[in-house]
């Protein structure tokens, strides 16, 4: 079970017979009293629309305080999934959403992969081993030189070349 049985059991009362927001438009009638109400049916948009003017009823009552919106919350919940998981591929997958998505748009790496914490562990396999001279020592880890492809239409490079640069 994906969930904690105690907030399982919570959802299950409150779900309807067929979809578990089912009774939202008749709880909406008791909680949100509008003469606006214009749909008698559950519908993800009117959701979606009930729950965006929430926010914003929020941000009107609170002016003092940083601007809240139902996508902050998104952006959120990557962030806490990509630290829960330490992978963008696990959480992106989790969320549905693309991986670069949650890195060029939501995560917040410092918060959610500690960087301070992983650059501390790079540290030993970036020091010199212990009695090297020099930087060209017997390396810990195996480089790899980078190719010397030329790029179509691009010449050899020579030093005559080099000089005219």
């Amino acid at each position: 079970m994906l969930l904690p049985s105690d907030l399982y059991e919570a959802l299950v009362k409150l779900a309807g017979t067929v979809y578990l927001w089912e009774l939202f438009v008749e709880d909406m009638a008791r909680f949100r009293r509008s003469k606006n109400i214009k749909t008698k049916e559950f519908a993800p948009t009117t959701v979606a629309h009930v729950i965006g003017n929430i926010f914003r009823e929020y941000s009107e009552a609170h002016p003092d305080r940083p601007r809240l919106s139902p996508h902050a919350l998104r952006r959120r919940g990557i962030t806490l999934t990509v630290a829960a998981t330490q992978s963008v591929d696990a959480a992106s997958q989790a969320i549905g959403v693309t991986a670069a998505t949650v890195k060029a748009a939501y995560l917040n790496a410092e918060r959610a992969f500690h960087a301070d914490a992983v650059f501390s562990k790079l540290a030993e396999t970036l020091r010199l081993p212990s009695g090297a001279k020099d930087a060209q020592a017997k390396p810990g880890v195996s480089h790899q030189s980078p190719t010397n492809k030329r790029h179509k239409g691009e010449r050899k490079r020579t030093s005559a070349n080099n000089k005219n640069e």
